[in-house]
């Protein structure tokens, strides 16, 4: 067995946790955590999922998280340093023969606009049309363009004048018509029933013990899973049923709805318990 196998089965059996309870409580399967205990790291599944196992087991049992991934690592042999990201290095710029140069591009562009200019003479796109001899070009006269005018009204016509805009109807008001009262919001007055399954839990403050683990579940939900130490206390409440897995009755005293619970706290330390409380009792 190896330094991480022998600290965390110390840890679970100080806590009176079965490898199964364990199992529920991390969702991790049984022959992963008992290959953690046992230092078998082959028959664990995937780095990543192997250091995930060993973080949740050392979190339900107490342990520091990262102190006993760091030491599965070093058991694997696998480097702990840091590893060094080194940047590669970028080889010079050279500049390629194919890249013409300045005179090369101006020679070529001279040589093309000579090559165009060329063409379009030969073609007589660049030579004006020439008019027959003795013609003479007539000119057209420019035909003015009239617009309307506006007219000056006779001083003797009448204008009619534009119709007054009728303005809005005014709600007329009774002075002798009751004035409407304001509207009261009603308070809500419907009640919240309270739950009917109230269990608390004292720990003993004990110097020589170091509390219980407790794992709770309050109508099937997940309510608490953590170590009560000695004189802490803790309540839960449920509409149906509330399940316990108490580590060590013997520092434990148990009440259901106010009332003690027998068989509470233990005769023999260190034995845990199972029991579901109702309203009617705990068995």
């Amino acid at each position: 067995m190896t330094q991480l196998g022998e600290r965390f089965r110390e840890a679970r059996e100080a806590r009176g946790i079965s490898i199964s309870e364990a199992s529920t409580a991390t969702r991790i399967l049984p022959r992963y955590l008992q290959a953690i205990e046992a230092g078998d790291v082959a028959s664990l599944p995937g780095d990543v999922y192997a250091r995930g196992f060993v973080r949740n087991y050392a979190q339900l049992l107490g342990l520091p998280a990262e102190e006993m991934v760091a030491l599965y690592r070093k058991e694997r042999g696998e480097p702990t340093a840091p590893i060094k990201i080194v940047p590669a290095a970028v080889p010079p710029r050279t500049r390629s023969c194919l890249i013409p140069s300045f005179f090369v591009t101006f020679f070529t562009v001279l040589l093309l606009l000579a090559a165009v200019y060329v063409v379009l003479n030969w073609t007589g796109m660049l030579t004006p049309p020439q008019t027959a001899e003795g013609s003479t070009p007539t000119a057209i006269p420019a035909t003015p363009t009239t617009f309307p005018t506006p007219t000056d009204p006779p001083p003797d016509a009448i204008q009619s004048p534009l119709p007054p805009t009728p303005s809005p109807p005014q709600p007329t008001i009774d002075p002798l018509a009751p004035t409407p009262a304001p509207e009261i919001p009603t308070p809500d007055l419907s009640a919240t029933p309270s739950a009917p399954v109230v269990v608390q839990a004292f720990v003993a403050n004990d110097q020589t013990s170091q509390g219980s683990w407790f794992t709770v579940n309050a109508d099937g939900v997940p309510a608490f899973n953590q170590l009560l130490r000695s004189g802490q206390s803790q309540t839960w409440s449920g509409q149906q049923e509330i399940f316990l897995n108490i580590g060590d009755i013997s520092v434990v005293q148990l009440l259901l709805n106010g009332q003690n619970v027998a068989g509470f706290p233990g005769a023999v330390k260190g034995v845990p318990r199972r029991l579901t409380c109702t309203a009617s009792g705990c068995n």
